[in-house]
């Protein structure tokens, strides 16, 4: 399975139930979580890192991806555990 037979180049959302799963979620998951991690990042950045990346987890658990992946940070994975 390639990328393209996921989401063509030209589709930039599934639908998963009631959800609307954009292209780039799990890559926006795996920056905020390494913002969230980065021991220089500011408060104020880490704050809105961690809301956005709690945002993205109905997403990632509509597409099963804690199944398949674990989260090896524990504040992270204490995050996506709320």
């Amino acid at each position: 399975m390639r990328p393209q037979d996921i989401l063509p180049d030209h589709v930039n959302e599934i639908s998963i139930g009631d959800l609307q799963v954009r292209k780039g979620s799990v890559a926006a998951f795996i920056a905020n979580a390494l913002i969230v991690t980065d021991p220089q990042t500011s408060d104020a950045e880490r704050a809105e890192a961690e809301q956005h990346l709690t945002q993205l987890v109905p997403a990632l658990t509509a597409l099963k991806l804690f199944e398949v992946f674990e989260i090896r940070n524990p504040h992270v994975r204490a995050l996506v555990g709320r």
